[in-house]
């Protein structure tokens, strides 16, 4: 399972964090979280630029990308604030790039990279701009925005898809849902872009149905360092093809198409949602994670975590996708069992359906989209993109065994709901999701650069 910690600066909003790759080390690892209060401090220590410093390249970078790239941004303009920027608005992330080009086109993405590359400057992909750190904003060099690449086609045979890499996670959904009646695994943020999220080999709430987001690509499409566009499938190049199963940034390339395996969407969504008092907490946790391997399987159809509010709370939602009669008992009495066991909850049952499931993680009861399905087209909308709560620093923790201690448990209630709780200058949340099940973990890890495979 894996534990993921945002902190928001301002009052309480639900901001799923998407799944994280990371370099195995064994055991409990990965990256803390801090503040906005910690972050404003570090923002007033680091030696930030916030004035543009005139770059050689720069004179010949913009002639080149104005010959023949529509939208070009440069350093100095008026336009450049706003086209610089992640969606993370925390004060110590300062992206600045010498300039930002939105393509429209393969073509323009390979005219781009040339310029990029004739100047002797790094040239990044950006398509939903959620970077959660400075690494993603390309400072010094080009950003190359892929939005507009939003082409999309179904095999109807196979149900292969092909997309372009401007999607957003919400447009991809919408799309595949309304036109085909299909979907892809991935992450819960409508305005995530889809390229980082299958390139990282991204998890979501069809991750013990279909498996990992990165495990559907069957090929990608993409320009390399020189400008030329290459395709890439098990038979042409299967070592390009692994590194884009897990590389993530690391990728040599930038991909303009994917084509990946989709699935029959979901229709009816059976939710059974508890909830408990703080002190509750670690029994919840020990309780839901030794029944995990058994909701792991796919026959249950079944997606289920835990998230823990330092406002005073613990939720443990569940979720049945299309469930027979039999499915929705099982389901039910398994979440009973766990909820008696721990003692002192309320749970209740509903029944909704996939759009309903994905603008209510966009944030609909939040007030930052709008309660509608066309909604999730709008890459403007919904968490991380709108709200008064657009700064956060992000962690996520991979644990390769059920086994866990008191210590940690008592270690992260404590953080969460105990004396420290007083003092934190923002907002907390913790995501404990479940990691494990045979669609993970029959794929052979010699298939994909993604690391973290036996996470549970």
């Amino acid at each position: 399972f894996e534990l993921s910690a945002p902190r928001l600066g301002g009052k309480l909003s639900e901001l799923p964090l998407q799944a994280a790759t990371l370099a195995r080390t064994g055991g409990w690892r990965g990256i803390l979280s801090m503040g906005r209060g910690l972050a404003s401090m570090l923002a007033m220590l680091l030696p930030i630029a916030t004035e543009a410093t005139a770059h050689p390249a720069l004179p010949a970078l913009e002639a080149c990308l104005r010959n023949t790239t529509g939208s070009v941004v440069i350093q100095g303009e008026s336009s450049y604030d706003e086209a610089r920027l992640c969606r993370n608005t925390r004060v110590d992330i300062v992206p600045f790039p010498l300039a930002v080009v939105r393509v429209s086109s393969e073509k323009e993405v390979q005219h781009a990279v040339r310029c990029a590359a004739a100047q002797g400057v790094q040239a990044c992909a950006r398509a939903g701009g959620h970077g959660f750190e400075n690494a993603a904003g390309c400072s010094g060099g080009l950003t190359i925005d892929l939005q507009d690449l939003q082409d999309l086609a179904v095999e109807p045979d196979s149900q292969v898809v092909h997309f372009g890499a401007g999607h957003t996670l919400g447009q991809l959904y919408y799309k595949l849902k309304t036109e085909y009646d299909l979907v892809v695994p991935g992450g819960a943020e409508s305005g995530v872009g889809a390229s980082g999220l299958f390139l990282g080999c991204g998890r979501g709430m069809l991750t013990q149905l279909h498996g990992l987001a990165c495990d559907t690509i069957q090929g990608i499409r993409y320009v390399d360092a020189s400008g030329k566009v290459l395709e890439v499938d098990a038979e042409t190049d299967p070592d390009m093809l692994w590194m884009a199963k897990g590389g993530g940034g690391e990728f040599p390339g930038i991909v303009t198409e994917f084509i990946v395996q989709a699935f029959p969407a979901p229709h009816m969504l059976h939710a059974r949602d508890c909830t408990f008092p703080p002190e509750k907490a670690k029994a919840l946790i020990k309780t839901w994670v030794s029944h995990l391997p058994e909701m792991s399987d796919p026959v249950h159809q079944m997606f289920t975590h835990i998230t823990m509010w330092n406002s005073m709370y613990v939720n443990f939602p569940s979720l049945c996708f299309d469930c027979t009669p039999e499915q929705v008992e099982w389901f039910e009495a398994k979440v009973n069992e766990i909820a008696d066991a721990v003692g002192g909850g309320t749970c209740h049952s509903f029944g909704h359906g996939w759009f309903d499931q994905l603008l209510f993680e966009a944030g609909r009861d939040r007030g930052v989209i709008e309660n509608k399905a066309e909604a999730l087209m709008d890459r403007n909308q919904g968490y991380g993109a709108n709200g008064p709560v657009r700064a956060s620093k992000n962690g996520g923790y991979l644990a390769d065994s059920y086994d866990v201690s008191d210590e940690m448990l008592d270690t992260l209630t404590n953080w969460t709901f105990g004396e420290k709780r007083e003092n934190y200058p923002w907002s907390l949340l913790v995501l404990i999701y479940n990691m494990a099940g045979p669609k993970i973990t029959d794929v052979p890890a010699s298939s994909a650069a993604y690391g973290g495979r036996d996470a549970k």
